[in-house]
């Protein structure tokens, strides 16, 4: 009986928030300086996709994929 007594006065486990992801600010138009970059660095790229556009343009999806379909 002593554990179980014991047990209750320590009350409910706390759980860890775990790790937050920082919210990433990719911009949602496109400027000159962006427009630039996609028109000359995108075509040395080896693998093209809407992540790695997203990635290292700092885009957006929409955008990304716009920007592939032209």
């Amino acid at each position: 009986m002593a554990p179980a007594a014991a047990g209750a006065k320590k009350g409910k486990k706390k759980w860890s928030k775990g790790k937050v992801k920082d919210k990433a600010q990719h911009a949602v138009v496109l400027d000159k300086q962006t427009n630039e970059r996609l028109n000359k660095d995108v075509q040395s790229y080896r693998l093209i996709t809407v992540a790695v556009l997203v990635d290292r343009l700092k885009i957006n999806g929409s955008l990304a994929r716009k920007a592939l379909s032209e």
